[in-house]
């Protein structure tokens, strides 16, 4: 069985232990009051505009509309520059993806009860 050393073979220190364990970095930024959105968001960003490159822009157009319903990101710029903005256009996916997902199982559901 090889020994345990207290210390860095290499350096030949002992390991010094954390002091303190790393803080989360939260998912989404916190909060911010009403009065601050204005000054947070500015005109439609650059990088949301499609690429001027023809097959890069026919790729971004379709995936904006498979996405969002949209052929470009401005329709939705719009709406999540007004108030609760980004908690509507998540509401409006979140029933998105439920009615997709309603309407995919059913025939599952259906044929899996025909078999019996």
């Amino acid at each position: 069985m090889p020994a345990t050393h207290p210390y860095d073979l290499v350096t030949g220190t002992a390991p010094t232990p954390p002091t303190e364990a790393p803080m989360p970095i939260p998912a989404y930024p916190p909060p911010t009051p009403h009065e601050d959105v204005d000054n947070q968001l500015p005109e439609f960003p650059e990088d949301w505009k499609p690429p001027s490159r023809p097959i890069f822009r026919l790729l971004f157009r379709a995936t904006c509309r498979y996405l969002i319903g949209e052929t470009s990101l401005e329709p939705l710029w719009q709406q999540v520059t007004q108030d609760n903005g980004w908690e509507r256009f998540f509401v409006a996916s979140c029933d998105s993806v439920t009615q997709i997902t309603t309407a995919v199982s059913i025939p599952s559901i259906l044929i899996l009860s025909l078999k019996d």
